[in-house]
């Protein structure tokens, strides 16, 4: 049986993650738009969440926003800097946003965390420039 006092933080844990969650659903739902605009109500009161600054990063680059999702992506990172996989998500925003030396760097930082992130690992190549084949010269 658990402890009245632990019931009650995992009661509390709950509410306090549900508006996070109701954002998760709208941006998985497709709705973007409403998923940005709950992650910034839940910012408003807790500016440096970094789960709220994350899925506003990724729900601004799914609005074509990619300057604004660059940014709070890196607050996400920054606000929780163990998270590897957060500091990976900068960097391929970067990407798509056609910075491809930046999203370089930003994944190259990723990958050399401590824990390194398994998706800045995988993102990297692709972000990488396109080598071209090396052709000898006739002599």
């Amino acid at each position: 049986m658990s402890h009245p006092s632990h019931a009650s933080a995992a009661k509390a844990d709950a509410a306090a993650n549900q508006p996070l969650l109701q954002a998760l659903g709208a941006f998985q739902q497709g709705r973007p738009a409403d998923c940005a605009r709950l992650c910034e109500a839940i910012l408003a009161k807790h500016a440096k969440d970094p789960g709220a600054l994350h899925l506003l990063g990724v729900a601004r680059l799914r609005l074509g926003d990619s300057d604004r999702a660059v940014r709070a992506l890196r607050q996400a990172a920054q606000y929780d800097p163990r998270n590897a996989d957060l500091h990976a998500n900068p960097g391929a925003a970067l990407r798509v946003a056609g910075n491809p030396a930046a999203a370089v760097e930003a994944l190259r930082r990723a990958v050399a965390l401590p824990s390194p992130s398994l998706p800045a690992q995988c993102k990297l190549p692709k972000a990488l420039p396109a080598r071209r084949p090396h052709r000898e010269t006739p002599p």
